[in-house]
């Protein structure tokens, strides 16, 4: 059974109430403490070989998921794709409203077009809000979600 960093680490990982939720604090999702190398070692080589990426390119989200995907991105060959937090005023660009259990705001894709097949890798699922909002706003622009991790 794979993960065994990631699951001593998280079991480890302080908890903070925000709101009404409640926010975990961890290395992969926070940088607290700092990420050991040996962490995202762990974790991108159980995702390569869990994960379907047999794909155009991943989709991750900032600031979460760069770190991720760029080391699968790395050790594989395949590109990936950030949502990014702010707009860039690209023709064709994608405005994603994100809605958490512990906040609002919006998020913006660039480079996608019909028929692109994605796997989107994130950091952290917490309550499912940006989550959501990524795959409607991908199956709006008509691209293919093969994987998510």
């Amino acid at each position: 059974m794979g993960y065994e960093m990631l699951r001593r680490t998280l079991a480890e990982a302080p908890v903070m109430q925000r709101g009404e939720y409640r926010y975990f604090i961890h290395p992969l999702t926070d940088s607290i403490p700092p990420i050991e190398p040996a962490l995202m070692e762990e974790v991108a080589n159980e995702v390569i070989g869990s994960a379907d990426l047999d794909v155009d390119y991943m989709i991750t989200m900032e600031a979460m998921g760069i770190h991720v995907a760029a080391i699968i991105g790395h050790l594989t060959g395949i590109a990936y794709n950030i949502i990014r937090k702010r707009s860039y005023g690209i023709p064709d660009e994608i405005r994603i409203a994100q809605k958490t259990g512990y906040s609002r705001g919006e998020m913006y894709l660039n480079s996608v077009s019909p028929g692109d097949v994605v796997t989107i890798v994130d950091a952290v699922i917490s309550t499912g809000g940006t989550l959501v909002a990524v795959i409607n706003a991908l199956r709006d622009r008509g691209a293919i979600i093969k994987d998510i991790v």
